[in-house]
C-alpha cells in the first residue's frame, strides 16, 4: 500500500496504521475553524516528523491558529492555493494534545478506513464517489470532468482539477466549510474538496463540486 501521496516533494504522508477503535478525540474529516471560517480535515498524517493534519490550500494559512472541533489542533504549515497553478491543499501541524492521529475518515454511519491513495485519471470518470464535510456532512457524486481549468471568485485559477456532480437521491451536497473534504470511494481516497457552486445569497446547496486530486500531493 502506497503512504505517499505523491513525488512532489511538498511535506505530508498519511497515516496507514488502522487504530482497533475510535473516540471523540479522533482525527478523522471533522470540523476544522480559523476565526469565523470553517474547513474540514482530508486526513492525517505527518509532516517532517510532526503529526499534521491534510485540508484544502485555501483553508490555511501559515502561523494561523486552528481548532478541531472547538478544542486546540494546531498551526497553519503550508499551503498551495496560488493562481495559475495546480491544485489545492494545505497542511497543518499537530499541537493539540489528547487528539488521536488516524487513517479514518468519517462516512453517513461512522468511520470508513482509507487504506490507499490513487491518482485521478480519465478512467474515473463515470465513478460514484463519496465526501463528508463539515458543512453539509455525507454525500455521493458521480465524477464527470478531470484535468480541468477552474477560475474561482477569489481570482484564482487552477490547473488539474476534476469535478464531481452530486447525486439527485443524496439528501445532504455541498455548501461553504466542506472544503478540505476527503472523496473517497471504498477505502479509496481520491482527492480534497476545493469549491463548488454553493449560493450563498439564497442558502442553496452546491449541484457540483471541484476537487484536487490526492496524487498532487507532496511527501515528506
Amino acid at each position: 500500500i502506497p503512504s505517499t501521496m505523491s513525488e512532489l516533494g511538498v511535506p505530508i504522508k498519511y497515516i496507514e496504521e488502522d487504530q482497533s477503535s475510535v473516540s471523540a478525540d479522533v482525527l478523522g474529516g471533522g470540523k476544522i475553524t480559523y476565526g469565523s471560517s470553517v474547513g474540514t480535515v482530508t486526513i492525517c498524517g505527518t509532516s517532517k516528523g510532526s503529526n499534521a493534519v491534510l485540508t484544502a490550500g485555501h483553508c490555511v494559512t501559515e502561523g494561523t491558529a486552528y481548532k478541531y472541533n472547538g478544542s486546540t489542533l494546531g498551526t497553519g504549515y503550508y499551503s498551495c492555493y496560488k493562481t495559475e497553478q495546480f491544485y489545492d491543499y494545505g497542511v497543518i501541524k499537530v499541537t493539540g494534545s489528547g487528539q488521536t492521529m488516524t487513517n479514518k475518515v468519517y462516512n453517513n454511519a461512522n468511520y470508513t478506513t482509507i487504506t490507499s491513495t490513487k491518482s485521478v485519471s480519465s478512467s474515473l470518470v463515470g465513478t460514484t464517489v463519496c465526501k463528508y464535510g463539515a458543512s453539509r456532512g455525507f454525500a455521493t457524486g458521480t465524477v464527470d470532468k478531470v484535468n480541468a481549468v477552474v477560475s474561482y471568485t477569489s481570482g484564482v485559477t487552477l490547473y488539474g482539477m476534476s469535478r464531481v456532480t452530486f447525486n439527485s437521491d443524496s439528501p445532504n451536497k455541498g455548501y461553504k466549510g466542506d472544503s478540505g473534504s476527503p472523496v473517497y470511494a471504498g477505502h479509496v481516497l481520491y482527492g480534497i474538496y476545493s469549491g463548488d457552486n454553493a449560493d450563498t445569497s439564497t442558502g442553496s446547496d452546491a449541484t457540483f463540486y471541484w476537487f484536487s486530486p490526492i496524487n498532487g500531493v507532496g511527501s515528506d
